[in-house]
């Protein structure tokens, strides 16, 4: 079977929404951060580390949501049938369980969590009353993130994006009414209000288009076993550790590198929206890429499988060398906002975002190969392995033992791009020495 001559219109249909929506949810963190940064350069950090607190505990819900897109792209044939449903009720299910688990966590061990990244009290103390009063926005954050996850899988992604505009806005208002009386905490407060309105927006938009009538769904949830639930969470389990040890390794490698420096754990906090601004569109090409392998995967049409992927790589890579050199070109205002005007911090600034630099094409195709093909080809397990040997096998051994022998910063954060280097070798000899496509939706009932 050949190739669809209007292959990139189609992943563009998917990347472009998909992007616009990343970048959506990381400006909220930039905003919030330069707000906040605005008062006080230590409520900045305490932000930028609790986020990242968050952010671990958030990729529980997005690991349920990768684990049953994965399931959906392979059950979604043109239109939705039962299976796709009873996969999405499942889902569904499993998305509030966790989402629930993970905001009573949050809130109980908030100030353990902020003790782990910084001895500043003060960065502690803020940050852990932040958390405690986000704490419920990640069930939230379940509901909403299961029904993009399923618009998207239906090729319909801009409602979601849209929507997502809408609580953007809402959190840019809500700022500016609560930030400059109430700090930290009016983030917070902004940020939970702005999350109520966003999900019940997504819920009314697809109980309005009636691509699930109420009777179907009791029906088909009523027939739905135990073994079909199986499929699903075992996926779901697998990319939610993946997730959780990623994004925990993340926290610890910025922690080691916090304990060395405030100036450096200012700088990456700053930093972080900007990381997430640019690595958008990669994300969004490898969700995108996504989607459409898990299609082929569920019809068992490797010859167009393989087609692709040169083309999903290539486009991955070139798009990262071109983020790169843009940023390069706006670099002086990028350290003038990373350091606020404060020039002692210009130097550890101008070398984390060097690094930064560097790094984002290789990010971008680790996560092409490992999101885009190799998970959503039911590869789960894998991928998983690929990401704890990397991480907790090489990248955090070296930077704490870098740290030991007290070896220069820049040869440390650069342990990041050698990281990257490895996964992508990894990927590669998988694709072609491995057997990688699965189909797991075989064994969900129709």
């Amino acid at each position: 079977m050949s190739v669809n001559p209007h292959w990139l219109r189609t992943l563009l249909s998917l990347a472009l929404p998909v992007t616009l929506q990343t970048v959506l949810f990381s400006s909220k963190s930039m905003i919030d951060t330069v707000m906040l940064g605005q008062l006080n350069p230590l409520d900045m950090a305490a932000l930028g580390l609790a986020t990242k607190a968050q952010m671990i505990v958030s990729f529980c819900v997005i690991g349920v949501s990768v684990g049953g897109g994965q399931i959906l792209a392979q059950c979604f044939d043109k239109q939705v049938n039962d299976k796709f449903i009873r996969a999405m009720l499942i889902m569904l299910g499993l998305a509030i369980g966790v989402g629930l688990l993970c905001a009573i966590g949050l809130a109980v061990f908030s100030r353990p969590i902020m003790s782990f990244g910084s001895t500043n009290s003060s960065i502690v103390e803020q940050g852990a009353q932040y958390l405690l009063i986000v704490s419920p926005t990640l069930m939230l954050f379940a509901i909403a993130l299961t029904a993009a996850t399923v618009l998207r899988t239906m090729y319909r992604p801009m409602p979601a994006t849209v929507i997502s505009f809408v609580g953007v806005a809402l959190n840019i208002g809500l700022n500016i009414l609560l930030i400059e009386q109430y700090g930290m905490k009016g983030v917070a407060f902004g940020t939970l209000i702005a999350a109520v309105i966003e999900t019940l927006l997504l819920l009314g938009f697809v109980h309005w288009q009636r691509w699930f009538p109420i009777q179907k769904l009791v029906s088909i949830a009523a027939t739905t076993s135990v073994s079909d639930s199986k499929v699903v969470a075992n996926l779901s389990l697998i990319a939610a550790l993946n997730s959780v040890i990623w994004s925990f390794g993340l926290y610890v490698f910025h922690a080691l590198l916090g304990r060395t420096s405030d100036d450096l754990l200012i700088a990456l906090g700053a930093m972080a929206p900007i990381e997430s601004l640019t690595l958008a569109l990669l994300i969004g090409f490898a969700t995108a890429a996504s989607i459409v392998i898990g299609n082929h995967s569920g019809q068992r049409d490797i010859q167009t499988i393989q087609a692709l992927i040169p083309r999903y790589i290539t486009l991955s890579l070139a798009t990262g060398l071109l983020l790169s050199a843009a940023l390069f070109a706006f670099k002086p205002m990028l350290i003038d906002f990373i350091t606020g005007q404060a020039l002692e911090r210009e130097a550890t600034a101008n070398l984390a975002l060097n690094v930064m630099l560097l790094s984002v094409s290789f990010k971008g195709l680790s996560m092409m190969f490992i999101l885009g093909i190799l998970r959503a080809g039911g590869d789960a397990k894998f991928c998983l392995w690929v990401d704890v040997l990397c991480q907790w096998g090489f990248l955090l051994p070296c930077t704490a033992l870098f740290i030991y022998l007290n070896i220069r910063l820049e040869y440390i954060l650069l342990l990041v791009v050698a990281e990257e280097c490895l996964k992508i070798s990894l990927c590669v000899l998988r694709l072609y020495f491995g057997d990688w496509i699965k189909v797991h939706a075989d064994h969900i009932n129709a």
